[in-house]
């Protein structure tokens, strides 16, 4: 083996912290904290990319209309993030993949989403802590729900690979 024992547990380390980041920044999205959301990118030379959403090349931009989308207190999301494959590059550098599922419940609109997809990221060492530098994501799976005039829940929007969600009003 050419990796010392101490390298390899720094790259166990390393990973395990990754994975961390990721979970805080969805548990961030979840309780609509938008300071801890900002924490988990890097500070400069970063990427957005959520879909639909839009794209951003600052971290605050992103947030700006994370919390827009957010205000309401009828709109509930849970992120689930699921199935991480991590590589350290280097010792500063990552990349890591990962599975999403998505729920969001909106009471006041009557409105139900269910999301698969998977983000695509890259990851910067920053003063001793890994950030994130860069994030893709990319819808597979769509279902918009809203109720109907009897009070059910009906199928508006069913979409495959890179469906794009729909604004219901």
């Amino acid at each position: 083996m050419s990796d010392s024992l101490e390298r390899r547990i720094a790259i166990l380390e390393d990973i395990e912290a990754i994975k961390q980041l990721k979970l805080r920044y969805l548990y961030a999205c979840d309780m609509r904290d938008s300071a801890g959301v900002l924490e988990c990118f890097t500070k400069t030379d970063c990427l957005i990319d959520a879909g639909f959403i839009g794209r951003f090349e600052q971290a605050k931009d992103f947030v700006a209309v994370f919390e827009s989308m957010t205000q309401s207190p009828s709109h509930l999301d849970q992120h689930y993030g699921i199935g991480p494959e991590i590589s350290i590059t280097d010792e500063t550098h990552a990349r890591g993949r990962w599975r999403i599922h998505f729920q969001l419940f909106d009471s006041e609109k009557g409105v139900a989403q269910f999301m698969g997809g998977y983000y695509e990221d890259k990851y910067r060492k920053e003063n001793g802590e890994w950030k994130i530098l860069e994030s893709v994501y990319t819808i597979s799976t769509n279902l918009m729900m809203k109720k109907d005039s009897a009070g059910l829940l009906e199928a508006v929007e069913l979409g495959g690979l890179h469906a794009i969600a729909t604004d219901i009003e």
